[in-house]
């Protein structure tokens, strides 16, 4: 005896099941796919964070030390006045550090998705205040700019890095 046609209602439970599967994987790949995608951004951004943070801890690192070796010059425990005037004298004679920023230069384009608005801002305003210690460094007159520098000098060391902390906790290790 042949074979019974299945009823029509059957046939139709069949074919929804087997477009609820295929639905479903499309479903989970998509998830997936975005996971991913999200996940990868996440991780750019984090190096981004990193690398402009190793960049900052390098710079005031240069900054502590060009200080360090002012504050050492003066010889003068017993006198305040002549103590500054060496340490002016060493503000002026000593070779200013080249500011780093060649990570906040080649990442520009992806600082803005890295960093929020006003850690942008900080950041700016940190590399601003390098530039213009140099600037005042070398085109000013000696006797004036000692003061100006140690003051910014000491301004930018106290309030560190505008990041604050580093992505992870990798603070890069600093010179004792």
């Amino acid at each position: 005896m042949p074979d019974k046609p299945k009823p029509w209602h059957s046939i139709n439970r069949e074919r929804k099941w087997q477009c609820m599967n295929l639905t479903q994987i499309g479903v989970i790949v998509a998830v997936l796919n975005v996971s991913w995608i999200l996940y990868r951004e996440w991780r750019t951004r984090r190096r981004i964070r990193t690398m402009i943070c190793v960049e900052i801890e390098d710079n005031l690192q240069r900054l502590r030390d060009f200080q360090a070796k002012a504050h050492k010059a003066s010889t003068f425990t017993n006198n305040p006045t002549l103590s500054t005037v060496q340490q002016n004298d060493a503000l002026r004679s000593n070779t200013w550090p080249s500011p780093i920023s060649s990570f906040w230069r080649s990442l520009a384009g992806s600082v803005s998705t890295a960093l929020s608005s006003k850690q942008v801002t900080d950041v700016y305003r940190f590399h601003a205040q390098l530039v213009e210690m140099a600037t005042i460094k070398s085109d000013t007159e000696p006797s004036v700019h000692a003061a100006r520098i140690q003051a910014e000098l000491a301004q930018v060391i106290e309030i560190g890095n505008p990041l604050r902390v580093c992505p992870r906790g990798d603070q890069p290790r600093r010179a004792s």
